[in-house]
């Protein structure tokens, strides 16, 4: 242990301090002089003796070099000329300097953004309790580019007639809805209807009130909402007590399932940056979905696979589940994990932008799907 500080200490020595070099050639130089005086003792004339003595000893710079290796950080020492020169050379093409360093600086910020945006929309998993098991059932037409959504009649029969799935929700947002409350500016939110049990499906839970129950469903029930927390916070600032407020809801678009509009019993409040919304943008404002008396209507049907159901078992379960109604023949039923689903769109264009060979593979690989 004490020779390998000492010969550390050596090291840093010889690769800071730049007497060591002199210090090195004066002692060769003196060895040099003695073995010279040991050659003129010998006999031989003055020049004779320091040509006796350097064969002997031999090249000084050679020596020198061995025992900058021997005694310090040779790597160091070149990486820090090597540096040096190439600092001069900047420095005297200062154009080119400005290019490289821009090009670099734009080059680093494209592929540190372009890394964030594929880890958050590829590589992060969905932020619900194990993502991996959920699913989206869709229809499929063969003569459309787009998934038909499954109508409300048979979402009901999926969650009564199947078990492979742990269990089944749906939703449907499309409504744009004037609200108003005593006491607060009133607003047109985004509306959408959810059954009870998607949000426990998803693992996702009000920061204030209770989720929607099964009873919420049913047609008659008192009308009940909840709201966005950005609603909670823009209309109601925030306030604690805004659970069992009432809030006039009127539809400005067609109604769901008799959801005409009227006094609503505000329920609860979900957390801030909900992931789950509509195709037309964040939902502010859920209301209990009621298809007694309408199921004809077209469905968001999200699902979570059983345990140690593979989606390919589910897939061969929905075939012989579904029977296509005459207005559908040729049509077929889907079933894709919603992590998939979620990126299908954006995930070639964000491969081809993340690395052009992998990426463009994997797009055309999504395209055959």
């Amino acid at each position: 242990m004490l020779g390998l500080l000492t010969s550390l200490r050596l090291r840093l020595r010889a690769l800071f301090n730049r007497q060591h070099d002199r210090e090195l050639r004066e002692g060769l130089e003196c060895h040099i002089e003695q073995l010279a005086e040991q050659h003129r003792a010998a006999g031989l004339g003055q020049h004779e003796a320091w040509v006796a003595a350097h064969r002997q000893l031999g090249n000084l710079t050679r020596l020198q070099e061995q025992s900058h290796d021997l005694f310090g950080f040779r790597a160091l020492e070149d990486l820090g000329k090597d540096l040096r020169y190439s600092l001069r050379g900047l420095a005297k093409n200062r154009v080119f300097t400005a290019v490289a360093v821009i090009s670099l600086a734009l080059g680093i910020g494209v592929n540190a953004s372009v890394f964030s945006v594929v880890d958050a929309m590829l590589l992060r998993p969905l932020p619900y309790d194990e993502p991996d098991r959920l699913v989206r059932i869709d229809l499929i037409d063969p003569n459309r580019s787009f998934r038909p959504a499954p109508s409300g009649a048979q979402y009901l029969s999926w969650k009564q007639e199947t078990d492979v799935f742990e269990e089944m929700a749906a939703d449907i947002g499309w409504n744009l809805t004037d609200v108003s409350s005593k006491g607060h500016p009133s607003g047109r939110l985004r509306s959408g209807f959810v059954s009870a049990g998607l949000f426990p499906m998803l693992g996702v839970a009000p920061i204030l009130g209770r989720g929607f129950l099964p009873d919420d469903e049913r047609l008659g029930a008192e009308d009940v909402v909840i709201l966005s927390h950005s609603v909670w916070q823009q209309l109601f600032g925030a306030e604690a007590t805004v659970i069992g407020q009432t809030l006039w809801v009127a539809d400005r678009s067609s109604s769901v399932g008799d959801e005409p509009g009227g006094a609503a019993t505000i329920v609860s409040v979900m957390p801030a940056g909900l992931p789950y919304g509509g195709y037309w943008g964040e939902i502010e404002l859920w209301r209990p979905l009621r298809l007694a008396s309408n199921e004809d209507l077209r469905l968001t049907v999200t699902t979570r696979l059983g345990p140690d159901i593979p989606l390919e078992q589910a897939q061969v379960v929905m075939d012989t589940l579904f029977t296509p109604p005459a207005d559908q023949e040729g049509w077929s039923v889907g079933v894709q994990s919603l992590q998939e689903l979620s990126t299908r769109s954006l995930r070639p264009t964000l491969l081809v932008l993340w690395g052009p060979r992998r990426g463009v593979r994997a797009a055309h690989r999504l395209r055959q799907r």
